[in-house]
């Protein structure tokens, strides 16, 4: 078996989820669309490895300091 990690986000702005993903240059295992959020609709995202989710979400963050990303994502 696998290990995956999944976290949900809230894709606020001008760019989709998919969007998002080949900017960032990541292929998922999955991404389930759920309502709800900030947005009117977030996503769970299943990643293959930490490091994608940890890549994803500093460039979802942007300026966010590897700690903040932490104590944020509650991990």
């Amino acid at each position: 078996m696998t290990n995956t990690f999944t976290e949900y986000f809230d894709m606020c702005g001008d760019m989709t989820i998919t969007q998002f993903l080949e900017y960032v240059n990541i292929t998922p295992v999955s991404v389930e669309s759920r309502p709800g959020g900030n947005c009117g609709e977030g996503y769970n995202v299943t990643f293959k490895s930490f490091d994608d989710c940890l890549h994803f979400t500093r460039k979802y963050f942007g300026d966010y300091s590897d700690s903040e990303i932490y104590e944020v994502m509650g991990w």
